[in-house]
């Protein structure tokens, strides 16, 4: 059961009304009755036109088959690779522990976008350095974090993980030889990812924005 009077859903939908009604991305706090003005950046701004859609389409109960829907493609991300590289057994034990976890955070918010934007990276990632994918799958991660920085504000996540996984092709010998980190295919992903964040309604103060998120959140975290 979600209690929607103590979540966020209300102004994600809103959000989404006013995109599609006036084609508006908010820029001030609308919902503030004593400083509307008041200048706010909306890191997910594209989770409201799709929740909306969603919800005018097949309502709440649709909200909460999409919410699932891609909590369990997440999970199945994770526990394919736990599977390969540590058994089924592993891998079950792995998953009973993080179930509670996992569940604590039921109510219908945009982070499940970085949740499954994030396994779906590492994902891509982890077959590229086990050699089970090409290195052109690899050009799907800029495609990802174009997505990404419009959804959530976690998409610094997909970078970091992408400049870790060079660190590590660049450390790690290929037949006795080390290729140049910038002669790496994963350079070039990680500087057109960089690219693709700047690619928001805020631009480089978006990009920026998980920088300085806390300045002025409004009530204690």
């Amino acid at each position: 059961k979600i209690d929607l009077v103590t979540i966020d859903i209300g102004r994600y939908l809103k959000n989404g009304e006013l995109f599609w009604a006036k084609g508006l991305i908010p820029r001030t706090n609308l919902y503030s009755f004593t400083w509307p003005d008041f200048p706010f950046l909306n890191h997910h701004w594209l989770t409201g036109p799709v929740f909306f859609l969603v919800e005018a389409a097949a309502g709440f109960e649709g909200l909460s088959i999409l919410y699932i829907g891609l909590s369990f493609l997440t999970f199945l991300l994770f526990f394919s690779l736990a599977k390969q590289e540590s058994g089924l057994t592993v891998a079950l034990a792995s998953s009973l522990l993080a179930l509670p976890l996992l569940v604590s955070r039921r109510e219908i918010r945009p982070e499940i976008f970085s949740y499954f934007f994030t396994g779906l990276i590492f994902w891509l990632l982890w077959q590229y350095r086990q050699k089970r994918i090409s290195s052109r799958m690899l050009f799907l991660i800029p495609v990802i974090e174009l997505a990404w920085v419009n959804f959530h504000l976690y998409f610094f996540l997909g970078l970091i993980l992408t400049a870790i996984f060079l660190i590590d092709a660049w450390i790690r010998p290929e037949a006795g030889r080390r290729p140049g980190i910038f002669r790496q295919p994963l350079c070039l992903v990680l500087i057109l990812s960089f690219l693709a964040v700047l690619v928001n309604p805020a631009g480089l103060e978006g990009a920026l924005y998980p920088l300085r998120v806390y300045e002025n959140y409004g009530y204690r975290v």
